[in-house]
C-alpha cells in the first residue's frame, strides 16, 4: 500500500487515532488531517453527511470505539449508509461508516448535556451536607479538593458557552461513569434531563476560595 492508503486503513479499518496514525506512518499530524480531509470529501455524497473519522473529531470517540458501539452495544447512533474503501492490499475492501450530519449533532448535545447534568449531580452531593447519626452540622468536602476541583473545572468550561459554539468539540468522551445506554435512552426518547435542562451556580463557591 502506498501512504495514503496506509493512513485510511488505519483510521478507518483500524480506528487509531490521528496521532497514532500519524507515529505509525511518519507524516505530519496536520498532513495527516489534510489527507483524510480530502478523502472525506470524497466518501461524502452530500453535505448533511458526516463521515467515521469527522464523527471521531467531533466527538473524541476513536473509529473503533464508534463501530464496535454500534454493532456490539448498540450505545451509539447508527450510520446511514457505508463506503467500500478499496485498497491496492485489500481489493474486497472494509466498510467505512457514514452518518446524518443532524443526528451526530443531535446525539453530541444529548451527550453534552448529560455530561454537564452528571457533574452538576456530583458536585452538589460532594458539596452539600450529608447529615448522619451522631454528626448533626451535616458532613460535606471542601470546594477545594483536588476531585471536587477536577470535576468543577472541566463543568465550568463544557458549561461556559452555548452548545452552537462548538466549544465542546472533540471532549464528549471523559466521563466513564456516565452510561453509555442512558445516552442512547435519552437520545431516542428525550425526558425532563435534556428537555427542561438547568444547573446549578458554583459562582459562591470560587469566592470562599479566592
Amino acid at each position: 500500500m502506498d501512504i495514503k492508503e496506509t493512513i485510511f486503513s488505519l483510521r478507518y479499518r483500524k480506528g487509531d487515532s490521528i496521532e497514532l496514525v500519524s507515529e505509525r506512518t511518519g507524516v505530519s499530524i496536520e498532513k495527516v488531517k489534510q489527507i483524510l480531509k480530502d478523502q472525506n470529501n470524497i466518501i461524502r455524497e452530500t453535505e448533511d453527511e458526516l463521515t467515521v473519522d469527522e464523527v471521531s473529531e467531533l466527538t473524541g470517540f476513536s473509529p473503533m470505539w464508534i463501530k464496535r458501539n454500534i454493532r456490539k452495544y448498540n450505545h451509539f447512533i447508527s450510520p446511514v449508509r457505508t463506503y467500500l474503501f478499496k485498497t491496492s492490499e485489500n481489493p474486497i475492501g472494509f466498510a467505512v461508516h457514514v452518518f446524518n450530519k443532524d443526528e451526530v449533532y443531535k446525539y453530541c448535545e444529548v451527550k453534552l448535556k448529560m455530561l454537564l447534568k452528571s457533574a452538576d449531580n456530583y458536585l452538589q452531593t460532594e458539596l452539600n451536607p450529608t447529615y448522619y447519626d451522631g454528626y448533626p452540622y451535616g458532613y460535606k468536602r471542601s470546594f477545594n479538593t483536588p476531585k471536587i476541583q477536577q470535576v468543577y473545572t472541566r463543568f465550568k468550561t463544557l458549561s461556559s458557552k452555548p452548545f452552537s459554539s462548538n466549544h465542546w468539540v472533540g471532549k464528549l468522551n471523559y466521563n466513564n461513569r456516565l452510561s453509555h445506554k442512558k445516552v442512547m435512552a435519552e437520545y431516542r426518547m428525550p425526558t425532563s434531563i435534556t428537555k427542561e435542562f438547568k444547573l446549578n451556580e458554583y459562582k459562591h463557591y470560587e469566592k470562599e476560595i479566592n
